[in-house]
């Protein structure tokens, strides 16, 4: 190789290098701004996000104390509790979200306020007078007030929101300009490449090639079996120095190929142990999940078994605590539903001077008024029961017990 070739080697290296690092660093730029583009959309979602749980937050003390207002019952104030206690945190979740933006932070900074002004300057004395003074809290509710600081925080919330999609379509618009402009400079740097690629592929294919393609050739006839292939060690250079390796690891593989003739033999008389052995352990690890799978079912009849006398004890504790008393029958029923794993039951006794008709004493599960408040004897299924005096097992729909 010519002084003059190795400078114009030199030259083509360094163009494709300059060419490659160029495009390389258009395109880490558009990747740092797609991933701050990125970066803003998914902080835009968390702002757009926390801004509807905050709002969400709002509806529900609009909600909870206008049905507290009108039914005047406390349950209803549970959302309002709840968004009480959690708009703190939700407005502080708001304005960190936006702290990198001034206007936005501003805008934040407003819209919080007004949602803790209308908290303690109307929601809070709203529920406090409705609660000294049944009909205080309507007379208020009537002045349409609560209504209009509604509406205004809920333009409030539009306003907020509008401007936070502004500004990340505004960054995704100038994230989409980065990348097509460096696509374009991609790919004209990539153009460039590949003229000096194919410069420098023909100079390669003329120099080293063919010694290479003579070397691959001996490497395949080797790779099936014949290491007694050896090829020319007349180049000078790393060419030279490959065949020179070439024919040194050739030697070195038909070496070795006796040893691990001998030691194939071996690992094969200790591959049938093995095999052996395993057999043998598979077998007693089958018989051992056998005995784990009937001590598991024993275990969990003996756990339901359990259960079972668990109830009745409880069950002979309670007749022996409650011989008598009105709380007895509604006791007995739950204590027979458990047993019975019913969710629905109906108890019925006989009064005395009454033994041939049972009146309705308690129930599980649903509201007496809703079933007969007696069973006479031969009337419907019940009855045939009670005047047979043994179960009765009848399909839906056949029961005259109408619920």
């Amino acid at each position: 190789m010519t002084h003059t070739l190795r400078f114009r080697m030199a030259v083509a290296s360094l163009a494709l290098c300059a060419i490659v690092g160029a495009v390389f660093a258009v395109l880490l730029l558009s990747i740092r701004d797609l991933r701050s583009s990125s970066q803003m959309a998914r902080q835009s979602e968390e702002v757009i996000v926390a801004s509807g749980d905050l709002q969400t937050s709002v509806l529900d003390l609009e909600t909870g104390m206008r049905a507290y207002v009108i039914t005047h019952r406390d349950r209803f104030l549970l959302p309002w509790s709840e968004a009480r206690v959690s708009l703190p945190g939700e407005t502080r979740r708001l304005e960190r979200l936006v702290s990198d933006n001034p206007d936005q932070e501003r805008r934040a900074q407003e819209l919080t306020a007004a949602v803790m002004s209308y908290l303690h300057n109307y929601s809070e004395p709203l529920v406090a007078a409705e609660r000294g003074h049944q009909g205080k809290g309507r007379e208020v509710v009537a002045t349409g007030e609560g209504k209009r600081l509604v509406d205004a925080l809920r333009a409030q919330f539009a306003d907020f929101v509008a401007a936070e999609r502004q500004l990340s379509n505004a960054g995704r618009h100038d994230s989409t300009s980065a990348a097509h402009s460096a696509v374009v400079i991609g790919f004209a740097g990539l153009g460039g490449s590949l003229l000096l690629i194919l410069f420098f592929t023909g100079y390669l294919s003329r120099l080293i090639v063919a010694p290479v393609h003579r070397v691959a050739e001996a490497a395949e006839t080797l790779a099936r079996g014949g290491l007694s292939t050896r090829v020319p060690e007349g180049n000078v250079g790393v060419i030279g120095e490959l065949a020179r390796s070439f024919n040194t690891m050739a030697s070195s593989l038909e070496e070795s190929r006796d040893e691990l003739e001998s030691q194939n033999a071996e690992l094969e008389l200790q591959t049938a142990e093995l095999e052996d052995q395993q057999t043998r352990l598979a077998t007693a690890n089958d018989e051992l999940e056998a005995q784990r799978n009937e001590l598991e079912r024993a275990v969990t009849d003996l756990a339901d078994e359990k259960s079972r006398l668990d109830l009745l004890f409880g069950f002979g504790e309670m007749l022996a605590r409650e011989i008598e008393g009105d709380e007895l029958p509604v006791n007995v029923m739950r204590h027979l539903g458990d047993l019975a794993g019913a969710e629905v039951g109906a108890l019925y006794l006989a009064r005395p001077g009454e033994e041939h008709e049972l009146a309705l004493a308690t129930t599980r599960g649903i509201e007496l008024s809703r079933l007969s408040q007696k069973i006479v004897p031969s009337q419907g299924l019940a009855g045939r029961a009670l005047a047979e005096s043994r179960p009765v097992a009848a399909a839906h729909g056949n029961s005259d017990l109408f619920v």
